[in-house]
């Protein structure tokens, strides 16, 4: 496979684990240039706690995205709503 020139790494922390980021951050940038890191999740909740530290590590861009309704794919809706942006703006070529 041809390298990637720039590639949007965008996470759903509510659902992905923190301790597998490192290695699959290094897969991912075998194929090219990581240009993106966003993890989106609802900040504010103990369960995202366990994100800090490697955000913090590996420099991943954390998203607010609140629970307003329960029962809601908030965070799913907010990390699609991105992907097609930065799509749109022809910036990445790969996701």
């Amino acid at each position: 496979m041809d390298k990637l020139k720039n590639i949007a790494v965008l996470i759903d922390a509510e659902n992905a684990q923190p301790s597998t980021i490192k290695e699959f951050l290094k897969k991912i940038s075998s194929y090219g240039y990581i240009g993106v890191k966003q993890a989106f999740a609802d900040w504010s909740k103990p369960t995202a706690k366990n994100w800090d530290a490697q955000c913090k590590a590996l420099s991943i861009n954390r998203v607010m995205q609140g629970s307003e309704v329960k029962g809601k794919n908030a965070v799913d809706i907010a990390l699609v709503v991105e992907a097609m942006d930065l799509l749109n703006k022809n910036h990445f070529d790969g996701f």
